[in-house]
């Protein structure tokens, strides 16, 4: 599925218009199957639109749990303190990937530097002839992090490299690694078994599997397949239990399955930052029970699953 955005529009407070567009693109990454985009536009509160009616587009689009809030300017007609109208309901959209706005024409009219403020204080990032890179497929960002670290460490004193691919660039029964990290990619894998003949066709004979997973509590043969999104996250395959998890592994050759860790993800270690003001770990669990992700699917649960092959 391509990416999907959806619009509002208002006039005049007769109505809510909600328009949902698929966008194909060509070559998009499979990470990036249905990211849902959310765009707002033209609410020129005051005399146009009322502050009422901004609350309930705001309540709308947070149940659509976009992936991405973006806010193309124009919120005020004449009057730049129209905005603190509005900036209270503003300040509740909610977004995996945070919420992003632009001014207007009539914002620059207004008082730009006073909307811009105001839009901050609701944390909004306010984009200025600046931009933003948002996406779910970080190697080049932590190549240019382990670069800039391998080059203050002495890449003679750490003889470790960082290739930017995943595993499809890697040559199939490669057979080179004495030990193979695999970290929470497992569950966005659409064949949880292929994934771990990739895995093993990685390794020496005699290697390491180390996997690190979401798994479920359940019995030999337990497996969550979520209807749409868990945690709300996309692209979300396969939860199997513990027994099941094992099982599969060694019916793809690995051998001396051993379980490490089993733990709770919690808000202390995923949490939202002055920083990093995206949404986190407590908007993805119901607010009524933390056992629970918003789906009603149990909270994530992570293992550390270490393996081997034969010699």
């Amino acid at each position: 599925m391509p990416a999907a955005a959806f619009g509002f529009q208002t006039a005049h407070f007769l109505w809510l218009q909600i328009e949902r567009v698929t966008i194909p693109i060509d070559g998009l990454s499979a990470s990036l199957e249905g990211f849902r985009i959310v765009h707002l536009s033209d609410l020129h509160v005051a005399p146009y639109t009322s502050a009422e009616l901004i609350a309930e587009v705001v309540e709308i689009t947070n149940r659509m749990t976009p992936d991405l809030i973006v806010l193309t300017g124009d919120y005020v007609t004449h009057r730049a303190d129209a905005v603190l109208e509005v900036r209270p309901a503003l300040s509740r959209l909610k977004a995996v990937h945070g919420v992003y706005a632009v001014l207007g024409n009539h914002d620059g009219w207004a008082d730009p530097a006073f909307i811009r403020t105001s839009l901050e204080s609701a944390n909004i990032r306010v984009l200025e002839n600046s931009g933003t890179c948002i996406g779910d497929e970080p190697g080049w960002l932590y190549l240019v992090q382990f670069l800039a670290v391998a080059h203050f460490l002495g890449q003679d004193a750490w003889p470790v490299h960082l290739l930017p691919f995943g595993i499809e660039g890697v040559p199939p029964d490669l057979r080179a690694f004495d030990t193979v990290f695999s970290m929470g990619v497992f569950y966005h894998r659409r064949s949880p078994i292929d994934h771990l003949l990739e895995l093993r066709g990685c390794l020496k004979p005699g290697g390491e599997l180390v996997l690190e997973t979401l798994v479920l509590e359940g019995e030999l043969g337990s497996v969550l397949v979520p209807e749409g999104r868990y945690a709300k996250m996309r692209n979300l395959w396969f939860i199997p239990s513990l027994p099941t998890l094992e099982s599969w592994l060694k019916r793809c050759g690995f051998r001396d399955v051993r379980v490490c860790d089993v733990t709770p993800t919690t808000t202390a270690e995923q949490r939202s930052t002055p920083w990093m003001r995206f949404e986190s770990l407590k908007d993805f669990l119901d607010p009524r029970d933390a056992s629970l992700t918003v789906e009603g699917y149990p909270a994530p649960l992570r293992a550390v699953v270490v393996a081997h092959i034969d010699r």
